[in-house]
């Protein structure tokens, strides 16, 4: 559900203070916040289970590092639970990302024409591979794969269980021509204290979702590490993901 997927996050911002003013420049007119509706919450409970659906996702990356910024754009395949990008940053040679819930690895990639990693994708035992564990890392970035690997589920969100854990609606807006609404997801698992826009706080939660009235979610805002980065994702499915040396998930 929702609150354990922002559980991930959480980890990397144990220590810190909460963010002042942390909505992105374009996010339109200013709304109140409110706890969501029963027809949003059930809006929002179909989320991830469509990412599933849908099954291999393009998405297209713009990561807030301590480094700098990174740029990633390929898949996450949620049937294979592997995502597979091109990374992009400033001062760096061309290279790919391959990563599962627990393990992310990098490789010397030339893009396609497209801007995707070149497909197939090596074997993850061959030499140009090195791999790094991202289960408890606090860096931006392992933790940014950690909650995209995560995002999509074989089952519907609880409605009433995100009501109960603080699950906020921000505003109505508009995405590249489509009616959204954007979502704050819960901020953990405890069940909120009252219903009123008093009651949780939009600034608590690390991860923002832009929705289209058919349920399909089209942007997201992940904080990590302090940093917050944004994914889009297509509409079309991609390619089967398949990885020689990885064991399914």
């Amino acid at each position: 559900m929702w609150t354990r997927l922002v559980t991930l996050v959480l980890t990397a911002l144990c220590g810190m203070t909460a963010l002042a003013g942390c909505s992105s420049a374009d996010d339109g007119a200013e709304s109140v916040a409110r706890p969501v509706s029963t027809d949003e919450a059930q809006q929002l409970a179909t989320v991830r289970f469509k990412l599933f659906q849908q099954g291999s996702v393009p998405v297209t990356v713009e990561a807030k590092t301590a480094e700098g910024d990174v740029g990633l754009q390929g898949w996450v395949d949620y049937h294979s639970q592997l995502g597979y990008t091109q990374l992009t940053q400033q001062g760096t040679s061309n290279r790919a990302v391959l990563w599962t819930g627990s393990t992310a690895g990098v490789h010397a990639s030339q893009p396609d024409a497209l801007g995707n990693p070149a497909l197939p994708i090596p074997d993850v035992n061959d030499a140009g591979w090195s791999a790094q564990g991202i289960g408890s890392t606090t860096d931006a970035l392992p933790q940014l794969l950690k909650v995209l690997a995560a995002l999509g589920t074989d089952r519907p969100d609880n409605p009433m269980l995100l009501q109960q854990t603080g699950a906020l609606w921000l505003r109505d807006d508009e995405f590249d021509g489509q009616s959204v609404r954007v979502f704050a997801t819960p901020p953990s698992d405890s069940v909120a204290e009252g219903q009123s826009s008093a009651a949780v706080d939009p600034e608590a939660s690390s991860v923002r979702l832009w929705v289209t009235d058919d349920g399909r979610l089209v942007k997201a805002e992940i904080r990590a590490a302090s940093q917050w980065s944004t994914v889009q994702f297509g509409a079309e499915s991609g390619p089967t993901l398949t990885a020689p040396g990885v064991s399914a998930q």
